[in-house]
């Protein structure tokens, strides 16, 4: 999958949009790692669920992922409510998560 942020007008808007939550993140105290995941698969409740950007997904409020980041010991979801600069970002534990898809 070819890298980009769901709001973003251009492939530069989307590099300066990503390095701002990027940045407010780790300011938060999550220190991510460099990897730009697209999507997670993760066992919820018995279930199968797929969490990529630019979903929208009910339990995040409808809201569209707009960044995912590793940092160890969970992922970081972003979200338009969900970041460093409005709220908490959403947090997953790693153990949790059976594959990771990083951005191609």
């Amino acid at each position: 999958m070819r890298f980009f942020v769901p709001t973003a007008n251009d492939p530069a808007h989307a590099r300066m949009l990503y390095n701002r939550i990027r940045d407010g993140v780790n300011s938060a105290g999550h220190a991510v790692e460099p990897d730009r995941v697209f999507r997670l698969r993760l066992n919820q409740d018995g279930k199968g669920l797929s969490l990529a950007v630019g979903d929208s997904y009910h339990a995040f409020g409808g809201e569209p992922v707009l960044a995912i980041f590793k940092a160890p010991p969970y992922f970081v979801v972003c979200t338009p409510r969900h970041d460093a600069d409005h709220r908490e970002p959403i947090q997953i534990e790693q153990d949790a998560v059976t594959v990771v898809e990083n951005f191609g």
